[in-house]
Formats: structure tokens, C-alpha cells, sequence
């Protein structure tokens, strides 16, 4: 009996792995909240822009500020603040989880 109902699991799982879209896929991140993938995504790539802007210097007589570079640098790498590296993380694993379907693998999976 266990093990249909282990086979029975994994085909329920199996179904339940990705909505039609898997940019729908529900993920957690640490920080705390519910997102689906495209949600996570967009502001991660939102972040990433302002973070941009902010350091961004298109005059080289007129450089950035230290401590906005600095600012960039905590946000990124800083164990400190680890709200935006666990959306990153969050991310990537959600795509390593989607590139194991066959369906996905080439678009998400690591090439």
C-alpha cells in the first residue's frame, strides 16, 4: 500500500511542479512574503537599475560618490543586509527547481 501511495505522490507532485507558465510559480523568499517568479524578478531587475543609476557615471570628471558605491557594495555582497542576496538566491533556486522538468530545462536550467 505504501508504495502507490509513494507512486501516487510523485505523479500528484509531478503535476502540481509548474502552472502553465512557470513565471506563475509561487516562491518565499526569506525576507518574508509570497511572489511568483515574474513578480521577484521584476523587482530584483528594478533594484539592480537604480543601483545602476546610482553609481553610474557618465562624465569622468564628475565621478560617483564613495558611499554610494559603498552602498551598492552592502546591499550586494554585506552578510548584514541579506534581504536582496535572498531574493537573488530565491530566484536561482526557483530556476534550478523548474530547469529539473524536462519541459523547462533548457530555459532555465545553468548553460
Amino acid at each position: 500500500m505504501s508504495d502507490n501511495s509513494a507512486e501516487m505522490r510523485k505523479v500528484l507532485d509531478k503535476l502540481t511542479e509548474a502552472p502553465d507558465n512557470p513565471f506563475d510559480t509561487e516562491i518565499y523568499p526569506p525576507s518574508g512574503g509570497t511572489y511568483d517568479i515574474k513578480t521577484l524578478q521584476s523587482n530584483v531587475a528594478r533594484q539592480l537599475m537604480d543601483m545602476a543609476k546610482r553609481i553610474s557615471t557618465a562624465d569622468i570628471n564628475d565621478p560617483t560618490d564613495p558611499f554610494d558605491v559603498r552602498q551598492v557594495y552592502k546591499i550586494l555582497y554585506s552578510e548584514s543586509n541579506p534581504v536582496f542576496k535572498g531574493k537573488m538566491e530565491t530566484l536561482v533556486q526557483a530556476y534550478d527547481g523548474l530547469a529539473k522538468q524536462n519541459r523547462y530545462k533548457r530555459k532555465f536550467g545553468e548553460y
